[in-house]
């Protein structure tokens, strides 16, 4: 228990001292805006006590935070009481010490990289699916299982039917009287020009039916043994070309704004890790997925050596990507960094020198981020001056002096005993904007 208490109060000890070196550090100079009595001591005077955690809280006598609990610490007077614009001015050793860089903002092109990743698919338009025209019986099958590739015209199988002798028999007896009408009876059924010749080469029946393919491509499906029988519409193969690949992205919803048909976009696979291959959008779909908030975009992708498969899982990068509707690349948008934007989710703020070493609040809108830069829609202008460095620490004493913050729009005059039923001899309406800085022991920062 001892060593408990003796190990509270050497923490306490430590913060005391450290606070201290802290603020010596922040104001190691000599203290500005100190008035001399006839003595030689200094005298200043205190405007009100607040609390460094809670700096809403303002009372007229020391005591503690009724908030944290925590001692109040005081601020002096010593501010321009005229000037209520939530500004800051800052003298050349207190930039230094708080790391103050500026930007200028201007046009620029706004360029984003998207990374994301995809699914390789089937080109749908060069998928084959091959059915049986009649009812049958499949005596051979020539392809006999998934994965053979397969040349246009290729044979497939061979298809017994009854149906099909009955309808050559019937054709050998009309065709040179029905000429044209006959022949295309027999096309319905399945049968080929070549296959129609040889009919009437032979002038005899065909027994079976040679099944072949549309086109060149590889078997991704063979739904039928040899001696099944089967029926007119079942599904006998199916084949793709995959010298052409569908790549399925998932753009997330704030990459939507930068992508648009017509994009390059480099697919990269863990097969090929040094390989990349080239793509570009065909299709973007016109919802959202609303459990993966990501919209599904459409790649088309050369696959002439083979590599890519479909089902394999690939990550897609868009180099360069523009905002939609920026169709010249040379297109210029008003930006500010993205350093100088203090975001809260509900708004966003920058401050602006409006001269040398004085700074103002100012909220903007801005557009999707675009690498390290955010398109301004509203609030600032070419040419103005933004702080992209230091900006934390000038919004922590806007709050501190209950000036308006990224935290608080209209500035922090809350009266804490009001709030929480408490009374007390401080006044709520007190002025507190025109706090000097200075007087906290930094002898060259004030705010107006």
């Amino acid at each position: 228990m001892k060593k408990n208490i003796l190990k509270s109060i050497g923490l306490v000890f430590f913060g005391v001292i450290l606070g201290g070196a802290l603020m010596l550090m922040l104001a190691p100079g000599k203290r500005a805006q100190i008035s001399t009595s006839s003595t030689g001591k200094p005298e200043r005077k205190i405007k009100y006590w607040t609390c460094s955690m809670h700096p809403q809280v303002k009372m007229d006598n020391k005591g503690l935070c009724p908030i944290c609990g925590m001692d109040l610490i005081p601020i002096y007077d010593g501010g321009d009481d005229n000037d209520d614009e939530a500004t800051l001015t800052l003298g050349e050793r207190a930039r230094k010490l708080a790391v103050v860089r500026t930007s200028t903002v201007g046009k620029r092109k706004l360029t984003r990289h998207i990374q994301t990743v995809a699914k390789i698919d089937y080109d749908e338009t060069k998928v084959a699916y091959i059915s049986a025209w009649n009812n049958g019986r499949i005596d051979k099958l020539y392809v006999d299982f998934t994965g053979m590739k397969v040349k246009k015209g290729q044979r497939l199988a061979l298809l017994y039917s009854p149906e099909l002798i009955s309808a050559q028999q019937e054709y050998l007896l009309t065709y040179k009287t029905r000429g044209k009408k006959a022949r295309s009876k027999l096309r319905l059924l399945g049968i080929s020009d070549s296959q129609i010749k040889k009919i009437e080469k032979a002038k005899e029946p065909l027994t079976h039916l040679t099944v072949s393919s549309p086109i060149t491509g590889t078997v991704i499906k063979k739904n039928i043994k040899s001696g099944q029988y089967v029926k007119t519409g079942n599904l006998l193969y199916t084949i793709a070309d995959l010298s052409n690949l569908w790549v399925y992205l998932d753009v997330y919803e704030y990459d939507v704004p930068w992508v648009s048909l017509g994009q390059t976009v480099m697919i990269s696979v863990e097969s090929y890790p040094e390989k990349e291959f080239e793509g570009v959008i065909t299709f973007i779909d016109p919802f959202l997925n609303e459990k993966t908030r990501t919209l599904k975009v459409r790649v088309d992708v050369k696959n002439l050596e083979g590599k890519l498969k479909p089902g394999m899982f690939a990550y897609a990068h868009i180099h360069d990507a523009m905002m939609d509707g920026m169709k010249n690349n040379e297109e210029k948008m008003l930006a500010v960094p993205k350093s100088a934007v203090l975001d809260t989710g509900l708004r966003k703020i920058v401050f602006v020198e409006v001269e040398s070493g004085k700074y103002s609040l100012r909220e903007v809108i801005t557009g999707a981020l675009a690498g390290d830069y955010y398109p301004v829609a509203s609030g600032l202008s070419e040419g103005e001056v933004v702080v992209t460095s230091g900006n934390f620490l000038i919004d922590s004493q806007m709050q501190l002096t209950g000036k308006p913050s990224i935290m608080f729009t209209c500035g922090s005059k809350v009266d804490p005993h009001a709030a929480m039923g408490h009374t007390s001899g401080g006044s709520a309406d007190e002025d507190m904007d025109d706090v000097s800085f200075d007087d906290l022991s930094m002898d060259d920062v004030t705010f107006e």
